[in-house]
């Protein structure tokens, strides 16, 4: 996706459980010009991501099924991010 300017817009991936909290973040990151894509699961993020390949992460602490910590490893750990 281009921005007014031609140019790439940055992705931003957001990865809360917190619905409203992806919403509210989203909407002002878009409004600066940022692509967003947001996830719910961290296991899908994390199937989701080598094909976005996001410019920035975005992610909650506490969730369900992963934590932050352990999602940031593994992120950090696919050689294809």
């Amino acid at each position: 996706m281009m921005d007014s300017q031609g140019n790439k817009k940055r992705l931003v991936a957001i990865l809360d459980d917190d619905v409203e909290l992806c919403s509210l973040a989203g909407g002002i990151l878009e409004d600066h010009d940022y692509e967003i894509m947001t996830f719910a699961d961290p296991f899908e993020a994390l199937y989701s991501m080598p094909k976005l390949l996001p410019d920035v992460v975005i992610s909650d602490i506490n969730m369900p099924k992963m934590d932050g910590f352990t999602f940031r490893q593994r992120f950090l750990d696919d050689e294809r991010l």
